[in-house]
């Protein structure tokens, strides 16, 4: 390497002897590297055992250009193969997560198949429901074999059913179920609320507890022994029992009739009033409003009677029942 510090700083075409080697060319004295170029080859000098020893590699030009365009092949393939490996990495995760989804969206969307099929087995038991909750105000309300019938509903091909259909046609299926059946659900609620201020008029509760001693309809007469119709019934009870209102009412009358005695009749709305006599004090007034389970009187033997008992009648439209027909409380019966 000093023999190259002692060159001349300019380029000169005459040749130069270096250490026993001609050359034609020689670089300026700044250059620092040991590389020389003949014609059509480029010379490497390699110093070893520093300095001590020198070492000549001749590569010929187009080997180097060669070299040259190899490593840029091989960079721009390198490039291209670390890109579409970046790009397929992305492309398994992208997979990744949409199999991930679909295995999510798989299980809602059995979950809302089992739904659909529990929703469907719950609204086919609402026609008998229908038919049960009607049936004491009415005639039955099973249709005979050959009646008519209607209603919207789901049209499906013959190869399929319900179960099979696909999703959005189970929804719009048992969409119509569910409006089909808001409409009756709000026609039953009129009618139970209809229903419901003639249950609350009824006289439910048993006004005393007693032994029933003479019940309603005919019955031999206590004071001659000829039939006659009896239009309530006779509780027993001693005197000064506690009597109470057995549905919620107004006080039309509150005093002392001839036979009955002392007298009470309640107004309970929809034509239905009840009617206590024999008592023997009472406790309410004319006009009084009272409710269930109230005290209204004591009972007693006023009037005609034979002993200390309460004289109990329920008449609709002016008509007498049986009492025990409107109660619900059937174990005070005796």
């Amino acid at each position: 390497m000093s023999a190259w510090h002692r060159l001349p700083a300019t380029r000169t075409a005459w040749p130069w002897k270096i250490n026993g080697l001609w050359t034609g060319r020689v670089w300026p004295r700044s250059c620092s590297a040991g590389v020389e170029m003949r014609a059509r080859r480029f010379q490497f000098l390699i110093v070893e055992d520093g300095g001590r020893r020198l070492r000549r590699v001749n590569v010929p030009l187009w080997v180097a250009r060669s070299a040259i365009a190899l490593a840029g092949i091989g960079v721009l393939v390198l490039s291209v193969v670390l890109l579409d490996y970046r790009a397929l990495r992305s492309a398994r995760a992208e997979i990744a997560m949409y199999q991930r989804d679909a295995r999510e969206h798989r299980l809602v969307t059995d979950l809302m198949a089992e739904r659909l099929a529990a929703l469907r087995a719950e609204a086919a038991t609402w026609p008998e429901l229908h038919v049960t909750i009607l049936k004491p105000f009415g005639p039955s309300g099973r249709a005979p074999a050959r009646s008519g019938i209607g209603g919207a509903g789901l049209t499906l091909s013959p190869s399929r059913d319900i179960e099979q259909a696909p999703m959005p046609e189970q929804l719009k299926g048992l969409l119509a179920s569910l409006q089909e059946e808001g409409k009756q659900l709000r026609a039953l609620a009129g009618f139970t609320a209809d229903a419901g201020r003639v249950m609350s008029a009824l006289p439910s509760r048993w006004p005393l507890t007693g032994a029933v001693n003479s019940g309603f309809g005919r019955r031999p007469s206590p004071w001659s022994g000829e039939p006659e119709f009896h239009g309530g019934i006779d509780i027993a009870a001693e005197t000064g029992t506690p009597v109470t209102a057995p549905a919620p009412g107004t006080v039309v009358f509150a005093g002392s009739t001839p036979g009955y005695g002392y007298t009470v009749i309640l107004d309970h709305g929809q034509e239905i009033t009840s009617r206590f006599a024999h008592l023997h004090r009472i406790k309410v007034a004319q006009g009084q409003r009272v409710d269930r389970g109230q005290t209204i009187a004591h009972s007693g033997s006023s009037g005609r009677s034979t002993g200390p008992h309460l004289h109990y009648e329920v008449l609709v439209r002016g008509r007498a029942i049986d009492p025990r027909r409107v109660i619900w409380d059937r174990t005070a019966w005796n």
